[in-house]
């Protein structure tokens, strides 16, 4: 389980200008238990990325935007809640 709150939102308003490659995990350096719950898995990914809005592919800065609908299960709401639950 994620051992401190992480605050999303602050995450998410990061300029990607301000972003440096070196502080990125590149997309294939990430490895996901698939026998893991889904819940295990997205915490697995977000203790491996650190910020899940960045991810780093060969020598490109990649900026995740996840869809937000108050109706829909977001993966910033499946991050709180484990972050809340820790």
């Amino acid at each position: 389980m994620c051992n401190k709150k992480i605050n999303f939102e602050e995450l998410k308003k990061i300029d990607i200008k301000t972003v440096n490659i070196e502080n990125l995990v590149d997309i294939e350096s990430i490895n996901i238990d698939t026998d893991l719950s889904y819940e295990e898995k997205l915490e697995q990914y977000i203790e491996q990325v650190k910020n899940p809005f960045f991810i780093k592919v060969g020598n490109f800065i990649v900026k995740q935007i996840f869809e937000e609908d108050e109706n829909s299960l977001t993966i910033e709401r499946c991050m709180q809640g484990l972050a809340d639950n820790a």
